[in-house]
């Protein structure tokens, strides 16, 4: 469990179907990626694609489609380096979230719950890898949260600018793909035996969520049901769901 305020809300939060515990002082019990529903809470239903870590690396290599070990294989031979920290520093969060907060600007998505990182980093939950280039700049980085087997991406970011040749954008497809199997490969190490590529859209017109699915869809594995429950515990906490429902949030 990690607990955490946001907007003076404070949030308990526990994943997959991690039991919860006595006298825990919350205004919400946020239930993550859970496999059942909580009886009496607001619930809502989502998928992500999961892989088995526990099979034989040369397995899950071969499990990926042609497309994604051509790419990793070409990218092993670029000049960059895969880094994977299992127990980041505060200063090395920070990296983090300064580079993440910049392509979150340039795509005009969110940023990161840096609260919600440190509460993950401070319970030995969170997991940060990277690719850096022959001059040592970062171009991908990746956050997972670790727990109970299980390790889920939270946040993938790549350098970003709007005059990106085709072979710059190229070069860091390739790179984030290799990142990928380094950490498949890290996170087997620590003794991860599923790997969460972080959700999956269920829908038909989105076509950039689309785009992720088939890119999620080359690492191989499978599509799975998760739930995500929200627990009101406080007058404070109710009104916050209330709110995160009115936004459509998850």
């Amino acid at each position: 469990m990690i607990q955490y305020s946001k907007s003076s809300v404070r949030i308990a939060e526990l994943h997959y179907d991690e039991p919860a515990k006595a006298g825990v002082k919350a205004d919400v019990i946020r239930y993550q990626w859970r496999f059942e529903k909580v009886r009496g809470t607001f619930s809502f239903a989502l998928q992500t694609r999961v892989i088995d870590l526990s099979e034989d690396p040369d397995k899950l290599f071969g499990q990926m489609n042609a497309m994604a070990r051509r790419h990793v294989r070409k990218a092993a031979a670029d000049p960059v380096t895969a880094v994977f920290h299992s127990d980041p520093s505060r200063a090395l969060a920070e990296q983090f979230e300064t580079f993440y907060s910049e392509f979150a600007r340039a795509k005009q998505i969110p940023g990161v719950n840096r609260a919600r990182i440190d509460a993950m980093r401070a319970e030995g939950r969170l997991c940060l890898s990277r690719i850096d280039n022959a001059q040592g700049s970062a171009l991908v980085w990746h956050a997972y949260f670790r727990d109970r087997g299980w390790a889920r991406l939270l946040h993938s970011a790549s350098v970003y600018r709007l005059d990106h040749s085709k072979d710059k954008e190229a070069e860091l497809a390739r790179a984030n793909r290799l990142l990928h199997w380094r950490d498949m490969l890290a996170l087997r190490e620590l003794g991860v035996t599923t790997y969460d590529l972080g959700g999956w859209y269920a829908g038909s017109q989105d076509t950039a969520k689309l785009k992720i699915n088939q890119f999620k869809e080359s690492f191989g594995g499978r599509v799975i049901d998760l739930h995500n429950t929200y627990d009101a515990v406080t007058m404070k906490g109710r009104l916050a769901v209330q709110l995160h429902r009115w936004k459509g949030g998850e």
